[in-house]
């Protein structure tokens, strides 16, 4: 990928799991973003790609993602933008929702997300590792590593539900 190699392993046997190695997080940016109703402080961390996280107390609020599309934008995040993920403690269980910059939309589950808000909210001290998300998809995705006491996470890994959709052979190039 444009972040280097990822290297991934999946359990054989049956299992559908897979876990990838990510990109460290060297350090979590505090961007100047005013909070909108029902969020906290929002922190940028780069997994390759940055992110924008932005805890919130309502995943379902109407115009998330339309909130999504103005920050991926926001000037204090120029001028690549960044994809931006929404994160909310609901029950006793994390869950995320992802905008996509490129896709210019949702995305249904968001690996670098998930170690990026894994890094924000154990800078915050609300988050340690093993931490485990769950996706819009309703699949779990894991995150471990270690967490940098400045912020941060070296030896980013996720985890999570794998599936074979599509099996091709490639022939020489033409």
């Amino acid at each position: 990928t444009g972040a280097g190699v990822v290297l991934g392993t999946a359990a054989g046997g049956g299992e559908e799991r897979a876990q990838l190695a990510l990109p460290d997080v060297n350090e979590i940016r505090w961007p100047e973003i005013a909070p909108g109703p029902g969020e906290d402080r929002a922190g940028l961390a780069v997994v390759g790609v940055p992110h924008l996280v932005v805890p919130v107390q309502d995943l379902e609020v109407q115009g998330l993602m339309a909130r999504g599309r103005e920050l991926r934008f926001h000037a204090a995040i120029a001028p690549a933008g960044a994809n931006v993920s929404f994160v909310a403690s609901l029950g006793g269980e994390w869950a995320m929702r992802t905008y996509e910059r490129g896709v210019e939309d949702e995305t249904l589950a968001c690996a670098t997300g998930a170690v990026a808000c894994a890094a924000v909210l154990g800078a915050t001290g609300r988050g340690e590792l093993p931490w485990e998300v769950r996706s819009r998809a309703g699949t779990r995705i894991t995150v471990s590593g270690q967490l940098d006491p400045t912020g941060g996470i070296r030896r980013a890994q996720v985890g999570g539900e794998a599936k074979l959709v599509y099996q091709g052979t490639l022939g020489p190039a033409f």
